[in-house]
């Protein structure tokens, strides 16, 4: 496990690596990988420091896997949906419109959800993509349709 998490966090090393970096007081495209690489790393190191040895499969009394519930399939696909959603609608919508119905629609999986509070939590994603992008690193975004930023 740690060894696919370093893995993850070279690959996005690598990224970084091909991308311009900021400058002072501004972030550019190569730091928001180099954070996930530093994350990533981080997260490997924990997991060798932390590391114990297994216990035999036999000395086991209970099956670890028996507790967990299978996902429902209504999640699956929702998740999914809003996936393609996004990917069909971002062009001719913008991303403040497409961002919102992805958001709402995935929100929607979670059992419970009501139409109010997965409206919220789409406007909060939107929000917070086209804040980091926009904002921070200063990336172009088809925020309305057939523009740019």
């Amino acid at each position: 496990m740690e060894i696919s998490v370093a893995a993850t966090a070279l690959a996005f090393a690598v990224a970084a690596s091909a991308l311009p970096d900021g400058r002072p007081g501004r972030l550019g495209p190569a730091d928001v990988p180099l954070a996930l690489a530093a994350l990533t790393g981080l997260a490997a190191l924990v997991g060798v420091v932390t590391r114990r040895t297994a216990e035999p499969a036999a000395a086991l009394e209970v099956d670890p896997c028996a507790a967990l519930d299978p996902v429902p399939m209504r999640t699956v696909v929702r998740l999914l949906a809003s996936l393609v959603l996004l990917a069909t609608t971002i062009g001719p919508l913008g991303l403040l419109v497409s961002g919102t119905l992805c958001g709402a629609l995935a929100a929607s999986a979670v059992t419970g959800a009501r139409l109010p509070g997965a409206l919220a939590a789409g406007v909060a994603a939107t929000a917070l993509v086209a804040g980091v992008f926009v904002g921070l690193v200063g990336q172009p975004l088809p925020l309305l349709p057939g523009a740019l930023r």
